[in-house]
């Protein structure tokens, strides 16, 4: 028997096999597109392919976040086994899921006792929190218990960094993460931001380049600037029905001396906010909390440096 249950939520974006192999329970977020609630399922490659492909034809997709009742619905068999549950959830700061599962957490723990649902802020999305919680995984199946999983990916989810663009603006501009006014200008001139996973765990905007290819571009060097021990570690690339941008990114990664790049579909929850197009790199590399922004600002000069020369 595993010494304890992993959970993760599924914008973790892992794959049925990864979720077999691994051993780990997947708690679904609502997805609706023009009203209809759509299932995770095995066909999973055949409905995003036709949620994208709505999407792209004007169809309306929403989300919502995964509630208390739902979280003890499927974390309360394991917990009365006895079996102590750790549930990873995406960023608190980009859904208020976290703060259900925490809710949930001291509903269980005043009914069965202390630390027997651990509840972990991921401090990031998609494959950031998803390659967290297999390395989470393989931990638990070396031996080490729930508190010391815990202490382990408390730091480490700040050495997850994630650096993504999207194609079309209106996405970002629905979900707040800019103006109108910018995502009108930005489609007429064929800007293409690129964002990132900052120390608070939120989405920050750190450049706009124009073109798609530039932003591969980037997004690469962003990689090569600070990724950490690049040819030991898994390196993950998510997309929204974008396969053939996500292979030129993995070529671009493999470039730089990475040794294992993997290529996910987009979970749908955050495809909806990227949109057809949204396209993210994710890998371990320096502490997101003390280090990214100045790594950033040195970035930003050289290229200006470079870009004069």
């Amino acid at each position: 028997m595993k010494n304890f249950k992993i959970f993760a939520d599924s914008i973790a974006n892992l794959t049925d096999d990864d979720v077999k192999k691994y051993d780990i329970g997947i708690i679904d977020y609502t997805v609706t597109i023009d009203g209809v609630k759509i299932e995770r399922g095995k066909n999973a490659k055949y409905i995003s392919k036709n949620f994208y492909n709505a999407l792209r034809s004007g169809a309306q997709a929403k989300s919502s976040l995964i509630n208390c009742d739902t979280i003890l619905k499927g974390v309360t068999p394991f917990i009365k086994q006895g079996i102590k549950v750790m549930f990873i959830t995406c960023s608190s700061q980009i859904s208020g899921t976290h703060f259900q599962a925490l809710k949930a957490a001291e509903i269980i723990n005043s009914e069965y006792g202390e630390e027997r649902l651990i509840v972990c802020d991921s401090a990031n999305a998609s494959l950031g929190e998803g390659l967290l919680v297999i390395q989470a995984a393989k931990l638990r199946d070396l031996g080490e218990d729930v508190l010391s999983v815990k202490k382990w990916f408390d730091n480490a989810r700040w050495r997850m960094n994630s650096v993504f663009t999207c194609l079309d603006l209106k996405y970002l501009r629905r979900g707040g993460r800019i103006s109108s006014a910018v995502a009108v200008a930005g489609t007429i001139l064929n800007i293409k931001p690129i964002l990132f996973a900052d120390g608070a765990g939120k989405i920050s905007h750190y450049a706009s380049v124009r073109g798609r290819k530039k932003s591969l571009t980037y997004i690469a060097d962003e990689f090569a600037l600070r990724a950490e021990n690049i040819n030991t570690q898994t390196i993950a690339i998510a997309h929204c029905d974008c396969f053939d941008d996500a292979l030129t990114l993995k070529n671009a990664v493999l470039a730089k001396g990475a040794a294992t790049v993997i290529i996910n579909t987009y979970d749908l929850c955050s495809g909806a906010h990227l949109g057809p197009g949204g396209l993210a790199l994710f890998f371990m590399g320096k502490d997101r909390r003390i280090k990214v922004q100045k790594s950033m600002l040195i970035s930003k000069k050289l290229r200006k440096i470079k870009n004069q020369a």
